[in-house]
């Protein structure tokens, strides 16, 4: 069976140091837990981009409660891994 690719985009203040450093930290802590495959981070344009096989909802939630700086306009998407077929 084919697991779904999750894309999670994030608002974040960035150019905060100290926000930048807790998101960052709080990433880091939950990457293998969550099953995050790969986490880009947009200073430009202020956003955290994150994929892997995860719920897109519950990781939201839960960063939201834990690293406190994200805004609460962030969205979503889902693939199917073809490759897992």
């Amino acid at each position: 069976m084919a697991e779904k690719i999750s894309t999670l985009i994030l608002k974040v203040d960035l150019e905060c140091h100290l926000c930048s450093k807790k998101i960052k930290k709080t990433l880091c802590k939950l990457q293998e837990r969550e099953k995050i495959r790969s986490i880009t981070y947009d200073e430009k344009t202020n956003t955290v981009i994150i994929s892997g096989p995860f719920d897109p909802h519950k990781l939201s939630k839960k960063l939201k409660c834990k690293a406190c700086k994200i805004d609460d306009s962030s969205s979503s998407k889902h693939e199917v891994d073809k490759s897992l077929e």
